[in-house]
């Protein structure tokens, strides 16, 4: 009796910490999508309280800090050992989900980068094309040499090229539907039988005919 109840009770605290584990994976999914991650994920990895608190003494807010934080910097972490903080960088790295690509495809991704255009063809030949999007260009020099001139610039061609884009679709949408009509219209032969093709050919021909007559 008692192996059966105990059983039971084992089932049951499998049953009861199964809904857990989802709402935690889920709740930290949703963490992971909005924003950085507290220190208190590396509970979950096998660290304790007094770890993180000796982390947020040094300054470490986040997982994130932890990831990309040099190892000479955690290591000179009062309380810490090398070997806490080579886990405490395996962990974080999984936790922020990190990843690395090869030269290879980091030279792809920048060939596929978006410019725009300085309206100089001079200006954008020293930028490699243009103003590139997804990066910082600082713009210095002195009073007066069209450093603000060329912000409004930009700012009115990603526009122009916002309207020029939108404009495009619409016209396409347009194209389209009116395809569409044409195809489908009271006027359009529709693709029925070959027999249904003639019949409507020859009455097409007779009423022709009658017009002509008239």
């Amino acid at each position: 009796m008692s192996a059966v109840s105990l059983q039971q009770s084992r089932a049951a605290s499998v049953q009861e910490s199964e809904p857990q584990q989802q709402q935690q994976a889920q709740q930290l999914a949703e963490e992971v999508q909005s924003g950085p991650l507290k220190l208190e994920h590396l509970l979950a990895k096998g660290f304790t309280k007094r770890d993180l608190e000796l982390l947020k003494d040094a300054g470490y807010q986040t997982v994130e800090c932890i990831a990309f934080a040099p190892v000479k910097n955690l290591v000179a972490v009062k309380g810490l050992s090398e070997q806490k903080v080579e886990k405490l960088k395996k962990a974080s790295k999984e936790l922020c989900n990190l990843g690395f690509c090869s030269a290879q495809e980091y030279l792809e991704a920048r060939e596929n980068l978006i410019r725009f255009t300085t309206g100089s063809v001079q200006l954008d030949s020293l930028l490699k094309g243009g103003i590139e999007t997804g990066n910082l260009t600082e713009l210095f020099g002195e009073f007066r040499t069209g450093k603000t001139q060329l912000c409004h610039t930009l700012a009115v061609s990603f526009l122009v090229s916002q309207i020029k884009h939108r404009r495009g679709v619409t016209r396409r949408e347009k194209t389209k539907k009116n395809s569409k009509e044409a195809r489908n219209g009271p006027g359009a032969v529709r693709n029925h039988s070959p027999a249904f093709q003639r019949l409507f050919a020859e009455k097409s021909k007779v009423k022709t005919a009658g017009k002509n007559r008239h």
